[in-house]
């Protein structure tokens, strides 16, 4: 029991942050990765 009360607390603030810089990262690359997907598409068609 100690041991998930004390694991609980510590991961969820270290899965927070990591999802708010994951989603921060993804912004900034979604529009590399459109651009990438359209030249490929551009290229093979």
């Amino acid at each position: 029991m100690e041991e998930h009360t004390f694991r609980k607390p510590t991961f969820y603030p270290l899965n927070y942050k990591g999802l708010c810089r994951f989603a921060q990262i993804f912004k900034e690359l979604l529009p590399i990765i459109q651009r990438i997907d359209w030249a490929e598409k551009s290229v093979t068609l």
